[in-house]
This record gives C-alpha cells, sequence and structure tokens, in this order.
C-alpha cells in the first residue's frame, strides 16, 4: 500500500482535527516515522503550533506527548523542552523570541530519539519559523502539529495544506458522528470565488460588493446596515450574528473555510472563499473510548465525501500499512 507520507513531499502541510484528542500528534507520529523509513528523514521538518492548555499542563509537570525525531531531521521547539531529550541535536538557528518555556530554537536531530515539541505562539512567529524552514537547504518537507483543535492557523499563514483528523465525540452515535462530518465535508468543499481576488479594502472588515464587483461601501463588522444586494465579504470569523445584516440570498464571500464560525446558517447560505487550503488526507480518529467503529462508518463517510466532490484517501492510521 502507498505509503501516506508520499503525498506530503515538497509540501508545508498542517496536522490538524475537530477536537481537542482527535488524533493529531497519532497522525504526526505516523507521517513521521513513514517518511523516515521511505528514506526522507533529512528532507523533513517538524513544528508544533503553540501550546495553549498546554501550557498549564507544562507548568503543572504534566508532559506533553513525545515525537518521534530520527537523524537528520529538523525540528522546532522551546530551550526547556531540550532539557529531556534523549538524544544528541545541532541547533541550526536560536530565533529572537520567547516564550515562559525559554527561547525557540531550530535544530538537527543527530540520532534518533524524542522529542517535546513547543511551537510559535503566534501567526507573526510562525510567518518567521516557516520561512527560516522552507529557506534550509535540503527541507523539503515541513510537517506543522495543530495546537488541540486550533483548525483556523491553517488560515493564519500562507501555506495551504492541510491533513484533518477527524474523532467523533465519545457520546456521538452514527447520526451525530456522521452529521458533524458533514459539516466539515461541506466546509472544505465551498468552492472559490474568482470574481474578487484583486479587492483591496483595509478600512473595515465587511464589504459590500456590487454585482460588478466593485466595493460599495466597507465598515466595521456590526456597524453596517443590512447588505440586501450584490454580496457581502467578510474579513475574519463569520458568525450567525454577522450574518443576521445580511439579507438572505446574498452572496456570502471569506477569506477561507476557516473563516466561518455559522452552524445554524452554513447549509442556509451560499459560501465562496477566496483561498482554498489543499486537502491531503482525511484520518479518522475513534477516540480513547473507542468512538464509532471506523469499518461501520468508512461507507457512509465516503459517501458524504463524494457528495461533495472530496476525493482525498479516507484512512485510520492507526491500521495503514506502510
Amino acid at each position: 500500500m502507498k505509503r501516506l507520507g508520499g503525498l506530503l513531499t515538497g509540501k508545508t502541510v498542517f496536522i490538524t482535527g475537530n477536537r481537542k484528542n482527535a488524533g493529531k500528534t497519532t497522525v504526526l507520529n505516523h507521517l513521521v516515522s513513514d517518511l523516515a523509513a521511505a528514506g526522507n528523514a533529512g528532507g523533513t521538518a517538524i513544528v508544533s503550533v503553540g501550546w495553549d492548555g498546554e501550557k498549564r499542563d507544562w507548568l503543572y509537570g504534566v508532559r506533553k506527548p513525545e515525537i518521534p525525531v530520527f537523524p537528520g531531521m529538523i525540528f522546532v521547539t522551546a530551550g526547556q523542552a531540550l532539557t529531556q531529550a534523549d538524544f544528541r541535536f545541532a541547533i541550526m538557528h536560536s530565533f529572537s523570541f520567547c516564550s515562559t518555556a525559554g527561547r525557540y530554537y531550530a535544530l538537527r536531530a543527530c540520532e534518533g530519539g524524542h522529542v517535546i515539541l513547543i511551537g510559535p505562539e503566534n501567526n507573526s512567529q510562525l510567518y518567521e519559523t516557516m520561512k527560516l524552514l522552507r529557506g534550509m537547504e535540503g527541507c523539503e518537507t515541513v510537517l506543522v502539529d495543530g495546537a488541540l483543535d486550533r483548525i483556523s492557523q491553517v488560515g493564519g499563514v500562507g501555506e495551504r495544506s492541510f491533513v484533518f483528523s477527524f474523532c467523533p465525540s465519545e457520546d456521538s452515535d452514527e447520526t451525530a458522528a456522521l452529521s458533524e462530518f458533514d459539516r466539515w465535508c461541506r466546509l472544505f468543499s465551498l468552492p472559490v470565488n474568482e470574481a474578487y481576488p484583486g479587492i483591496e479594502d483595509t478600512s473595515g472588515e465587511v464589504l459590500h460588493i456590487s454585482e460588478h464587483g466593485e466595493v460599495i461601501a466597507s465598515w466595521p463588522k456590526f456597524e453596517h446596515p443590512v447588505i440586501r444586494s450584490g454580496a457581502a465579504l467578510f474579513r475574519g470569523a463569520v458568525t450567525d450574528r454577522a450574518l443576521e445584516l445580511v439579507e438572505r440570498g446574498v452572496p456570502i464571500v471569506i477569506s477561507d473555510f476557516t473563516a466561518v464560525f455559522s452552524e445554524k446558517e452554513l447549509f442556509r447560505r451560499q459560501f465562496t472563499v477566496l483561498k482554498k487550503p489543499d486537502l491531503v488526507f482525511i484520518n479518522y480518529h475513534p477516540g480513547s473510548g473507542g468512538g464509532t467503529g471506523f469499518l461501520l462508518l468508512r461507507e457512509k463517510m465516503t459517501e458524504i465525501m463524494e457528495k461533495y466532490g472530496i476525493s482525498v484517501p479516507l484512512v485510520d492510521v492507526m491500521e495503514w500499512e506502510s
């Protein structure tokens, strides 16, 4: 069977999920090992996006999950995490920014071992990190472990590839699990709007666009009259409250799917996106409680993906045969 790591070569890929404990670290561990087994360890870099709730865990002595590294692999973490590393490494770069866990470094593993990843805490730091890693000689593939369920980080930087790990909540039955999966597939499949790619207006968060693609007006969010014609272009998050000021039938244009924070309006409105991240594959993670079995859901999940024209692999990395 084809290695999953082969789908990632040459890309910067964010590993995301629908909730905490959705299996993101499990996916990262599998992909790191897969790339190393294929002889690509030296061309791979790994980094995490922040540590959010894990900051409290760190301060109270609860260990973050450890990630396997292989000889030649590049990784980014903070100084305190290095005190627990069980292998030799070489410092490639010292970043100017720090956290409560110390200064950040880009390092290369001299031998195999395990490391705790503590990554950049904001998008500007992430941009700087990505720029450095992509510019390193021989670095072909960058894997970014999304902290908790911050899938919005996919849209927070310029790189546009991601893996999605889906884990039903422990109390979900089959119907609830499939309903949630359907919502995510709807988001992933939102069509690209090519009519307004060149619009530049930094004075407002909400733009009223004419039928000819011209900016009629712009306002701060929640401070505009009801938009009744043309299209509404939102910069940033789109909530049910924000959509109350846009008449039904008026197209909604957003930056990408990560901007949608609407539950009841997602299937009632015409959404288009300015940018569409590249979905590499979807992982199903049953969760610590066992969840709903993958074999029972695979066929119906595949049908949902086909309904939205999503043709990427649907796998359970725990059962994937390399």
